[in-house]
């Protein structure tokens, strides 16, 4: 533990992140965001909302992952030889 507030604002930010990536997850997975297409010889993508939607999702895992690692990482009583 840092201190009261320090931890309070970084367990904030882990559900807050947390909580997108719950909400985001089941959109991208949805049917109904799949690729809307035009039949004939050649087809072509007339919107894709897919694609931003699975970026970011990976984003916000990522910043996730990142967020827990580095705060473990910089308030380590081990490495900074403290009580």
């Amino acid at each position: 533990s840092v201190d009261e507030y320090s931890d309070e604002d970084f367990v904030l930010e882990i559900l807050t992140l947390g909580m997108t990536i719950e909400w985001l997850q089941p959109q991208v997975d949805s049917l109904n965001y799949t690729l809307a297409m035009v039949g004939g010889k050649e087809e072509k993508m007339m919107q894709n909302h897919y694609k931003p939607m699975q970026e970011r999702l990976k984003n916000l895992k990522t910043e996730q992952n990142k967020m827990i690692r580095d705060y473990g990482y910089m308030y380590n009583s081990y490495i900074k030889g403290g009580t």
